[in-house]
């Protein structure tokens, strides 16, 4: 009998730390938006705890803002675009566009 003693992740001659291999399959849904301050960017909708590259430090290519995730979880239990944009201080396009995200992971969630 042959027992193997490599690190499940070992892949070839290389071994790759727990969660490295997981974050490089994973990509974070991102919404394209403009905020108050002016500059279009990528946000990360999801929550750091089930995102692996949400919790990870403001990016050029994304960013997590807490009002835009609150924002979607609101926004997928069925709250309209203008109560998102006040409740969490967003632009109403901003809120729209995420309104639309969210009916659209229901849309797939539903099919």
């Amino acid at each position: 009998m042959h027992v193997s003693l490599l690190h499940p992740r070992q892949t070839g001659r290389t071994v790759e730390p727990d969660g490295i291999t997981a974050r490089r399959a994973h990509s974070c849904p991102r919404l394209r938006l403009t905020l108050h301050d002016g500059a279009e960017r990528a946000y990360r909708l999801d929550d750091p705890g089930t995102c692996p590259d949400s919790g990870t430090p403001n990016y050029a290519d994304s960013a997590y803002e807490p009002r835009v995730h609150l924002a979607y979880l609101l926004a997928r239990q069925g709250h309209h675009p203008g109560w998102l944009a006040h409740f969490a201080d967003l632009p109403l396009p901003a809120a729209h566009r995420i309104a639309e995200a969210a009916r659209a992971v229901q849309g797939v969630r539903a099919a």
